[in-house]
């Protein structure tokens, strides 16, 4: 609710949520929701409702996100997770390049060693099927057999 209080945003979650905490994970400037529910599923929500998740692997007793010291001296973005078997779980450094999904080719084709990559393969960098079927060779297929 904002000030005068009207909805501004909702999302829809399949888990009983119990905690809510912001944080940016982005590096944006702009806070993220994160939430967490009992059985460890977490939430990383943007302001245009953009939604990352991804299960922890136990029950969770008690949960917080926020900007801690763990190495290096200096803040990083932290869960923090507590479960029902008396042990904490800090993750630290967690950072998101980007909350929206994105195509792999479209992220690779801005990257110089990519296409330097690609040329040393003997591939047309301009010729997106021969691009793409790289790619997918890679990926997919038994470069040693």
């Amino acid at each position: 609710m904002d000030s005068s209080e009207q909805l501004l945003w909702s999302v829809q979650v399949d888990h009983q949520l119990f905690a809510l905490q912001k944080l940016d994970v982005t590096g944006d400037g702009r806070e993220e929701v994160v939430a967490c529910a009992w059985d460890g599923q977490t939430y990383i929500i943007d302001h245009n409702r953009t939604a990352v998740r991804f299960q922890f692997d136990e029950n969770v007793n008690a949960f917080c996100a926020g900007q801690y010291t763990c190495k290096e001296g200096k803040n990083s973005p932290c869960l923090v997770y507590v479960s029902f078997n008396h042990k904490i779980y800090i993750y630290w450094k967690v950072e998101l390049e980007r909350m929206e999904s994105s195509n792999m080719l479209r992220v690779l084709e801005d990257n110089p060693e990519f296409k330097e990559r690609l040329k040393l393969l003997g591939v047309d960098t301009e010729d997106p099927a021969a691009v793409r079927a790289a790619v997918t060779n890679v990926l997919y297929n038994d470069l040693h057999p």
